[in-house]
Protein backbone atom coordinates (compact mmCIF):
# COMPACT_ATOMS: atom_id res chain seq x y z
CA UNK A 1 0.00 0.00 0.00
CA UNK A 2 2.60 2.41 0.81
CA UNK A 3 4.98 1.08 -2.74
CA UNK A 4 1.64 2.14 -4.51
CA UNK A 5 1.11 5.55 -2.87
CA UNK A 6 4.26 6.65 -3.54
CA UNK A 7 4.12 5.52 -7.13
CA UNK A 8 0.56 7.59 -7.77
CA UNK A 9 2.35 10.56 -5.91
CA UNK A 10 5.52 10.16 -8.15
CA UNK A 11 2.65 10.23 -10.63
CA UNK A 12 0.68 13.43 -10.09
CA UNK A 13 3.54 15.40 -9.32
CA UNK A 14 4.78 14.53 -13.15
CA UNK A 15 1.49 15.39 -14.25
CA UNK A 16 1.45 18.83 -12.43
CA UNK A 17 4.64 19.88 -13.50
CA UNK A 18 3.67 18.90 -17.43
CA UNK A 19 0.20 20.81 -17.01
CA UNK A 20 1.70 24.00 -16.59
CA UNK A 21 4.19 23.73 -20.16
CA UNK A 22 2.61 26.06 -22.27
CA UNK A 23 1.90 23.94 -25.31
CA UNK A 24 2.01 26.07 -28.52
CA UNK A 25 0.97 25.32 -32.12
CA UNK A 26 3.48 25.63 -34.35
CA UNK A 27 2.19 27.00 -37.81
CA UNK A 28 3.71 25.68 -41.04
CA UNK A 29 4.94 28.67 -42.79
CA UNK A 30 5.94 28.75 -46.87
CA UNK A 31 7.20 31.29 -48.22
CA UNK A 32 9.40 32.83 -51.60
CA UNK A 33 9.61 35.56 -54.20
CA UNK A 34 7.13 37.15 -56.21
CA UNK A 35 8.76 39.82 -57.71
CA UNK A 36 12.40 41.45 -57.76
CA UNK A 37 11.21 43.14 -54.68
CA UNK A 38 7.81 41.02 -54.07
CA UNK A 39 7.75 38.36 -51.45
CA UNK A 40 4.75 35.80 -50.61
CA UNK A 41 4.13 33.97 -47.50
CA UNK A 42 1.13 31.26 -46.83
CA UNK A 43 0.32 30.48 -43.11
CA UNK A 44 -1.44 27.22 -43.15
CA UNK A 45 -2.78 27.52 -39.82
CA UNK A 46 -4.40 30.66 -40.61
CA UNK A 47 -4.72 29.86 -44.46
CA UNK A 48 -3.84 33.44 -44.73
CA UNK A 49 -1.48 34.15 -47.99
CA UNK A 50 0.27 37.37 -47.85
CA UNK A 51 1.67 39.26 -50.59
CA UNK A 52 3.80 42.41 -49.76
CA UNK A 53 6.98 44.67 -51.30
CA UNK A 54 6.92 46.90 -53.88
CA UNK A 55 7.19 46.51 -57.68
CA UNK A 56 5.35 44.31 -60.72
CA UNK A 57 4.39 40.90 -59.97
CA UNK A 58 5.98 38.07 -62.04
CA UNK A 59 3.88 37.14 -64.75
CA UNK A 60 2.21 33.61 -64.26
CA UNK A 61 0.59 31.74 -66.64
CA UNK A 62 -1.73 28.79 -66.14
CA UNK A 63 1.59 26.34 -67.66
CA UNK A 64 4.14 28.47 -65.22
CA UNK A 65 1.63 28.78 -62.28
CA UNK A 66 1.98 30.61 -59.16
CA UNK A 67 4.41 29.56 -56.50
CA UNK A 68 1.53 29.32 -53.73
CA UNK A 69 -0.75 27.35 -56.03
CA UNK A 70 0.23 24.30 -54.47
CA UNK A 71 -1.52 25.35 -51.07
CA UNK A 72 -4.69 26.71 -53.38
CA UNK A 73 -7.13 24.12 -51.51
CA UNK A 74 -6.21 25.64 -48.32
CA UNK A 75 -6.05 29.51 -48.79
CA UNK A 76 -8.92 31.49 -46.97
CA UNK A 77 -7.86 34.92 -47.49
CA UNK A 78 -5.38 36.95 -49.29
CA UNK A 79 -3.72 39.99 -48.11
CA UNK A 80 -1.90 42.14 -50.73
CA UNK A 81 -0.13 45.26 -48.85
CA UNK A 82 0.23 48.63 -49.89
CA UNK A 83 3.17 48.42 -52.62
Amino acid sequence: MKKSCKILSVFLAILMVTSIIPITASAATYSGTCGDNLTWNFNAFTGTLTISGTGDMYNYTSSKGAPWKVYGSTIESIVICEG
